[in-house]
């Protein structure tokens, strides 16, 4: 699913995340299983491409929680924590989040490479 656009074109992201409720209404808690995916990549000036995967498991709740974050944060609860992304604060969830892990991976091949004193 492309979330930017899960509601239409133009849409909110309190459209998407209430067409997401909505579509969801039926699925026991327990089936609620996601992830947030981050992919990031890097093309050398000779052309040798790398890329750095972080992903975030969770579960959806059936409504909201939490008045922080942005998109589908008040509904996901990453693994092994019991508030939302909306709940757990930026420096939280900056530091477990699907982008957090890949841009560790992608610092860790920098700092592999040399590239960083």
């Amino acid at each position: 699913m492309e979330s930017a656009y899960y509601a239409g074109p133009g849409a909110t992201s309190g459209a998407n995340l209430a067409k997401l409720l909505t579509k969801l209404q039926k699925v026991p808690p327990v089936e609620r299983m996601a992830h947030f995916l981050c992919v990031f990549f890097v093309v050398e000036s000779g052309g040798r491409e790398h890329h750095f995967i972080g992903r975030c498991d969770g579960r959806l709740l059936e409504h909201e929680r939490g008045q922080a974050g942005f998109g589908y944060d008040p509904v996901f609860v990453p693994a092994e924590n019991h508030l939302t992304f909306a709940e757990l604060g930026d420096a939280v969830k900056n530091g477990i989040s699907h982008r957090a892990r890949a841009w560790a991976k992608f610092a860790e091949w920098w700092r592999g490479r040399g590239a960083c004193a």
